[in-house]
């Protein structure tokens, strides 16, 4: 053993050792040696210490020449001159490679003064190795150049090993997915003294990947060249929960831009379609310009189809929801389905007889359907199986880690699966935002994924997907069950511009476009139109007025809400009719409250006309705002 290996090895041991050439002449000592009640320095000598000399040399030469321990005990000086009696323990070190002499001996010594510091030594001994033994997190010593020399069982089971015992001789360099990373944790250690939290990226026994925190520092007392000590921590799961925290979070703020987008369109769609509506109304279908009017109507209704499914991925979309069940949502459906995915893949159903209901929007509930099944048939150009299962399942709380607003209990699975081409890593990750799409130009707007999502997260539902390359794909979908029987359909309202009106509105629109829009359009229809660009110029307007018999303004504007506006009135006419408008409904639910009249932006002339006659003959219990 050289001195450097010694060093390596007993530095940071609590026990005082030293190694002595076969003359008792001190090659290296440890720190417990150096700081020992007689201390053994680099070059002191052994025998010189002790007043029987002569007895100490032929010890030193019999432990040279024997196999084993040997033990002795020998008054050696202090500092101060006084006698000491010290036990030294032995072993020869067979010709060894020190290049100093033929042979070094190992020395451990210890006094008789020092039994009770010996017995609190093997105490906090036994406390640390039950702390080591027992701990949750990876420990181990480990060579600057990487070699593991101790690891506790919680490393042992992290990394695959079968003890930790099998961990000892492993080089950490073959750990690292990138084998520097070890070198820069190290300069690390060596420039601060230590490394708190650091992440990297290790691999188990049998290949799989796995994330962990490591804090590391060199032993106490040793050098920057000896054993560090580190505290492995595994990272996997909160890796996980960061990921899908980050990847919530994005989603959201582009569902927030999504939004904030449509909004804006949906007014330019609103003055488009209205005003083409004029226009129409004042053209013979013979009149040339009537066709090419006809052509912009029909632009901006696709135009306004691509603001619903933005308006769906961000979650702002209005949804009529009631108790359905899923198991006749799906059977209708089926039908529609199987003249879309085509003859050459098959369509295969398992549905659960004793189906829980939940409560959606049945029509947004056939789109979801509808688009799963588009993206399934896309993957599967030469043919396959798309498959729909629904089941009840009773999720605990981990079952969907990291899912915003997840709640255990109850839930109604829908799970469409496909035999299709499946997803890569990056392409999974990426799969329902707005306008990704793996399809070349011209063949998919990147929308449809993303309006499932929005869907089934306005719904309280979460979606998963596990997909691989190659072994096709499976979305599974929960929705919260309910506990109540299901509602009948609700008839649909029938649009008509209804006779020529004679009522004094109040019309509260933000946007000149849209305003300018409807005042024309209902004042074609006779009524008396006073119109305001916000709440506070509308309240003005109000106090001059006269009889007001119908308040139409849109919700979200400066200042001063819809809502807050119609309150205000309502103060003096607390059954004033009012309508409300919004392009970007947001938390409508909470401003507006339930049972209110809602016209969804963008809507034509002949929608706005008639739930405008709509609004003033629903309710005759209703008095008109009188002036204070």
């Amino acid at each position: 053993m050289t001195p450097e290996a010694f060093i390596a090895f007993a530095r940071s041991l609590p026990e005082p050792m030293a190694l002595t050439d076969e003359r008792g002449r001190v090659l290296a000592s440890n720190a417990a040696a150096r700081d020992f009640v007689v201390p053994l320095h680099t070059g002191t000598s052994v025998c010189d210490l002790s007043p029987d000399a002569p007895r100490l040399r032929e010890w030193l030469a019999a432990c040279r020449d024997a196999r084993g321990l040997l033990k002795t005990t020998v008054p050696l000086r202090r500092d101060d001159g006084a006698l000491v009696d010290v036990r030294i323990e032995a072993a020869s070190l067979a010709n060894g490679d020190t290049g100093h002499a033929p042979t070094a001996l190992l020395l451990r010594l210890r006094s008789r003064a020092s039994g009770a510091q010996e017995q609190a030594l093997h105490i906090a001994e036994a406390r640390y190795r039950e702390l080591f033994s027992n701990a949750v997190h990876g420990i181990c010593r480990c060579h600057v150049d990487g070699t593991i020399l101790e690891g506790n069982p919680a490393l042992a089971a992290m990394l695959g090993h079968a003890s930790p015992e099998s961990l000892v001789g492993v080089k950490l360099a073959d750990i690292y997915e990138e084998p520097d990373a070890f070198l820069t944790l190290l300069d690390r250690i060596r420039h601060a003294g230590r490394a708190l939290s650091v992440d990297a990226n290790w691999r188990r026994r049998n290949g799989d990947p796995l994330a962990v925190r490591l804090s590391g520092r060199f032993e106490t007392g040793g050098s920057p060249d000896g054993v560090i000590e580190l505290l492995v921590e595994d990272a996997t799961e909160r890796r996980t929960l960061e990921a899908q925290l980050a990847h919530t979070t994005k989603m959201e703020s582009i569902g927030h831009l999504a939004g904030g987008i449509a909004h804006d369109f949906n007014n330019l769609l609103t003055a488009i379609l209205g005003y083409v509506d004029l226009m129409q109304g004042s053209l013979s279908e013979q009149d040339p310009i009537a066709r090419h009017a006809l052509q912009i109507r029909r632009s901006a209704e696709r135009a306004s189809l691509l603001t619903r499914q933005l308006l769906a991925f961000s979650r702002k979309q209005f949804l009529q929801p009631r108790i359905i069940d899923l198991n006749a949502v799906v059977e209708e459906s089926n039908q529609m389905l199987r003249r879309l995915i085509s003859e050459h893949i098959e369509l295969s159903a398992s549905l659960d007889p004793r189906l829980l209901r939940i409560k959606v929007d049945p029509a947004q509930l056939q789109q979801v359907l509808l688009n799963l099944a588009v993206n399934a048939r896309d993957a599967m150009p030469k043919g396959g199986t798309l498959g729909i299962v629904t089941a009840n399942v009773d999720l605990p709380a981990r079952a969907l880690a990291g899912a915003p607003d997840f709640e255990a209990g109850p839930y109604v699975m829908l799970a469409i699966s496909d035999t299709g081409v499946g997803m890569d890593t990056n392409t999974r990750a990426r799969v329902f935002e707005p306008f990704f799409t793996t399809k070349r130009i011209g063949e998919g707007t990147g929308l449809g994924l993303s309006t499932v999502y929005g869907i089934v997260r306005q719904s309280g539902g979460h979606i998963q997907v596990d997909s691989e390359r190659g072994r096709g794909s499976r979305f599974t979908i929960y929705f919260p069950a309910v506990s109540d029987a299901a509602e009948a359909p609700r008839p649909e309202t029938v649009l008509t511009d209804g006779p020529i009106g004679r009522e004094t509105l109040l019309l509260v629109e933000d946007d000149p476009m849209v305003r300018s829009l409807a005042v024309e359009a209902l004042r074609l229809k006779g009524y008396r139109v006073l119109d305001a660009g916000d709440g506070r110029e509308a309240l003005r307007l109000a106090q001059g007025a006269g009889d007001i018999d119908l308040l139409i303004t849109d919700v979200v504007m400066p200042r001063m809400t819809g809502r807050e506006l119609a309150d205000k009135l309502r103060m003096t006419a607390p059954l004033l009719r009012v309508l409300f408008m919004s392009g970007y409904p947001g938390s409508l639910g909470d401003q507006l409250g339930r049972n209110v009249d809602l016209l969804e932006k963008p809507f034509t002339s002949l929608t706005l006309v008639s739930r405008v006659r709509q609004a003033l003959d629903r309710d005759l219990r209703a008095v008109p705002l009188k002036r204070a």
